[in-house]
C-alpha cells in the first residue's frame, strides 16, 4: 500500500516530487485504525493505537522540543506486529518525522484492513511459512 501510494505521487514535471511536500494531517493516519476498532489513546509522551486482537500496535512520538539534532530523520512512527502468542515481534516498521502523512495513512489503511493478503508459501520468509495453511 505504501509503495502504491508513493508511485501514484510521482510527478515527472516537478523539481521536487510531490511525496516530499508532506501533505495530510496526522489524524489521517489514525483514522483507518480507529474505524477498524483499534483502541486509540494519547499521553504526554505521544499517541498509540492497539489492534482489537492486541497483536499489533502503532505509536507516534512527536518531535522533541529544543534544538533540532535531525528530527526529520528521527523515528516518530513505529508499527509492531507480534506473533499469535503475543510474546515477540513478528515484524515492525518505522517512519520518520519527514514521512508524508498520506503515505503512512496508506500503510495504516492496509494494516487495519480485514482483507486477507494473497500469499504463497514461497513469498514468505522460511521462518514464518508454518503460519499459513498449505505451505
Amino acid at each position: 500500500a505504501l509503495t502504491t501510494a508513493l508511485a501514484a505521487d510521482v510527478d515527472r514535471g516537478s523539481d521536487r516530487p510531490p511525496y516530499l511536500h508532506n501533505p495530510g494531517h496526522p489524524a489521517t493516519i489514525w483514522h483507518p485504525l480507529t474505524e477498524a476498532g483499534w483502541q486509540h489513546s494519547i499521553t504526554e509522551f505521544g499517541a498509540r493505537a492497539l489492534a482489537p486482537d492486541l497483536l499489533a500496535e502503532v505509536t507516534h512520538t512527536p518531535p522533541r522540543p529544543g534544538p533540532a539534532v535531525d528530527q526529520a530523520r528521527e523515528e516518530a512512527w513505529q508499527v509492531e506486529v507480534r506473533t499469535s502468542d503475543g510474546d515477540e515481534a513478528s515484524w515492525w516498521a518505522e517512519f520518520h518525522n519527514s514521512t508524508p502523512a498520506h503515505l503512512i495513512a496508506a500503510f495504516t489503511t492496509a494494516l487495519a484492513s480485514p482483507q486477507p493478503l494473497r500469499r504463497t508459501g514461497y513469498t514468505l520468509p522460511p521462518q514464518v511459512r508454518h503460519l499459513i495453511n498449505g505451505a
